[in-house]
């Protein structure tokens, strides 16, 4: 096109499309607007053309439209719509971010391997100003969070395109390791990369050390844990827990080059005290380490230059509570037992009526101890089970309680 689109022309397009996928299938994923970078997130195609075209910064389509920003008005648009037809159009805001400052390249000498370090902040500090044209404090991923939350609640949020460069380089592998960690801590919903590394490239393998570490698709966890560090341009920390086994998983990454001491300080986490370890190093070769020990409640270690090291924590088998007991007066079942753990989110109380199986009727909370219910008449067994988190205990003993 020899002329920009305006906002209303990308709304009226995008609108027209997004609603015959609709009509021809209800339960489509619909994702828009593909945005390539930051001038695109505030400035129509129009605007960048006449700019472009010799007019300085004068941007008379956004004037046109009360001087907002094109991508929240998009959202705006993609509201109004569906208040006033019962229809949504669009399911996940998705924009493209690129660092503009030559980090896409191949350029692997020292000043551009810091510029990688650092650069990946423009993804969520709110104090970081981008060292490229751009000149701005982008945080990218709450500002996203931001427009929808104010402009089209409910709306997923995906970055669909993304590249840090130096593919066939550690510095890259370990910038890829920030991203992915970035993308999961800020409650990114999508998140994808252009385009995908050659297989065995120390990106390629930084993506497995989230996915795929021990070739038996072994992963991350899934729930977010909170993880600060104090230099996060030099080490960067992103854990979760799986819920699924309940491990917390750590993933550290040492951008710079030289090795780092660490001290990784667990908190309302009961540790076995082995903890598995796999590293990604220059050598790229994804290894297994020796193990680890939890002392005192933290993990003493020494991460090598430029790598990405993966530790495992298993949780400690939480105790059952013992010596379950109950009693039936009238129509109320009440129960007691034995608190032996210090540490538990609650408690979960099963119940199986008549020879049925073993249902969970009510949960209660830390140190408590007792229960009560009303029933109707049958023949009912009891048992409890300690929680924490998504991990829960063997049960207690097993009452019975009739009718």
């Amino acid at each position: 096109m020899p002329v920009g689109s305006t906002m209303d022309e990308l709304w009226l397009r995008m609108r027209d499309y997004a609603a015959m996928i609709r009509s021809q299938e209800a339960n489509a994923t619909i994702w828009g607007p593909e945005e390539w970078g930051w001038n695109g997130y505030l400035f129509s195609g129009y605007d960048q053309w006449f700019a472009n075209a010799g007019n300085g910064w004068a941007r008379p389509d956004r004037v046109a439209h009360g001087n907002v920003d094109y991508a929240p008005w998009l959202l705006q648009q993609f509201r109004n719509y569906e208040t006033q037809n019962g229809t949504r159009l669009l399911d996940v805001f998705t924009l493209h971010y690129y660092p503009q400052g030559g980090e896409t390249n191949d350029d692997v000498s020292a000043a551009m391997q810091a510029r990688r370090n650092r650069s990946t902040r423009s993804l969520w500090d709110p104090n970081y100003t981008d060292e490229s044209w751009i000149n701005d404090k982008v945080r990218l991923i709450p500002r996203m969070r931001g427009w929808v939350n104010r402009y089209y609640p409910n709306t997923k949020i995906g970055v669909t395109e993304c590249n840090w460069g130096a593919e066939g380089h550690i510095n890259g592998a370990t910038t890829q390791a920030d991203i992915f960690g970035i993308f999961g801590r800020e409650g990114l919903d999508i998140g994808t990369r252009w385009t995908t590394p050659a297989t065995g490239s120390p990106v390629f393998n930084a993506m497995k050390m989230y996915r795929n570490y021990d070739g038996n698709k072994s992963g991350f966890g899934d729930m977010s844990v909170r993880a600060t560090v104090s230099d996060p341009d030099a080490v960067s920390a992103f854990a979760a827990e799986r819920s699924s086994g309940g491990a917390l998983t750590i993933m550290v990454v040492n951008k710079v080059g030289s090795s780092q001491s660490a001290t990784i300080s667990l908190q309302n986490f009961s540790a076995q005290s082995a903890v598995q370890v796999w590293q990604l190093t220059s050598t790229n070769q994804i290894t297994q380490q020796a193990n680890a020990q939890v002392v005192s409640g933290a993990i003493s270690t020494t991460l090598p230059a430029q790598s990405i090291t993966l530790f495992i924590v298993s949780p400690n088998a939480l105790a059952a509570p013992t010596a379950l007991i109950g009693k039936r007066f009238m129509n109320i079942h009440f129960l007691w037992w034995n608190d032996v753990t210090n540490d538990e989110d609650g408690f979960v109380i099963e119940r199986s009526m008549n020879g049925g199986p073993f249902v969970e009727v009510a949960r209660v909370g830390a140190n408590t101890t007792n229960y009560s219910r009303m029933s109707k008449w049958g023949n009912y067994q009891y048992r409890v089970r300690t929680g924490k988190g998504v991990l829960l205990s063997v049960p207690s003993n097993v009452i019975q309680l009739k009718g």
